[in-house]
């Protein structure tokens, strides 16, 4: 229900809702999400969302995902959110069904940030918030909030960072350094973004010998984790293989594990069990299985329509 000006005196110090024109509402009492999602490949096609199985690419469930082009979604896809930059307005969604019903819509001065704009949002894993980027517009003025997706009225206040590859999965910020990786010989160096419990991504570079000031990517390795500091990684160029790379902060370099090879293009993209046992790697002639201890990536089924975005 919106709020009025008259309603907002007590909710204004509790939440920031505004009177006026100003946009602030949720519902009360604070939402409960239906039934979570199946474990298994989720796939995003127009405005679909889709739950495949990991084994047979099988449509599990379907629902409608939230209307717009920038949706993030909680780890569980209980909740999701979207931001209209042009209208200033955060939609926060609660699973419900087959399909997100609105459950809460906060402009800046509803989120602490009046004056500022909003810029974008994500979930952070570790905490179950929802972070939101409010800038002034000038580089001085920018803070991140946290929201409380089961009760968007309850802003939980400032986060340490927005969630991106420049923090970890609890938002504390990751620096980038250079790492040598002697047990490569065509790399100069990794390209890493860590912080002080996680490796967020890193990137393998070969020496720019022709002087053109362009390296080529050997290896691209994204979270999340498989081990402690170490990420599955997948091979660029003619490279179908797959890797684990581990940078720990405590060493001087990187360490590089074979997982598995195939023949034939390399992987477009590399997806980590929820146990973090297994990976699944995708190609254009389909998706396929191999352990993170080892051994030959086998097919499992042909692509998948939409992109897939995560293995839940």
């Amino acid at each position: 229900m919106k709020k009025s000006s008259a309603a907002c005196t007590l909710l204004f110090l509790l939440a920031g809702c505004t009177g006026g024109d100003s946009a602030a509402t949720w519902n009360q009492p604070p939402t409960t999400p239906g039934p979570a999602l199946p474990s298994g490949l989720i796939a995003v096609d127009g405005d679909t969302l889709r739950v495949h199985d990991a084994k047979t690419g099988t449509v599990l469930r379907t629902l409608e995902r939230p209307a717009g082009r920038q949706v993030t979604y909680s780890p569980d896809f209980r909740y999701a959110a979207t931001v209209d930059r042009d209208a200033g307005l955060l939609t926060v969604y609660t699973l419900d069904g087959d399909g997100y019903r609105p459950s809460g819509t906060l402009n800046p001065a509803a989120l602490g940030g009046d004056g500022l704009a909003l810029v974008n949002a994500a979930f952070v894993p570790g905490s179950g918030r929802l972070g939101v980027e409010l800038d002034g517009g000038d580089g001085a003025m920018r803070k991140t909030v946290g929201v409380d997706p089961a009760d968007p009225g309850r802003v939980t206040g400032d986060l340490p960072g927005f969630p991106s590859q420049f923090t970890d999965s609890t938002g504390d910020p990751a620096s980038a350094e250079h790492v040598a990786i002697p047990s490569v010989p065509a790399a100069r160096d990794v390209t890493v973004h860590r912080s002080a419990r996680e490796l967020v991504d890193a990137d393998v570079i070969a020496p720019d010998d022709d002087g053109d000031g362009v390296s080529a990517l050997l290896y691209s390795c994204h979270g999340p984790q498989i081990a402690a500091f170490t990420l599955a990684c997948r091979g660029q160029g003619e490279r179908a293989e797959l890797v684990a790379l581990t940078a720990d902060p405590q060493r001087t370099d990187a360490t590089i594990r074979r997982i598995g090879a195939v023949k034939g293009k390399p992987f477009t993209d590399v997806l980590v069990s929820p146990d973090g046992r297994q990976l699944i790697a995708r190609r254009g002639d389909g998706f396929y299985a191999v352990p993170v201890a080892g051994g030959t990536p086998r097919r499992l089924f042909g692509p998948l329509a939409g992109e897939v975005i995560r293995w839940n």
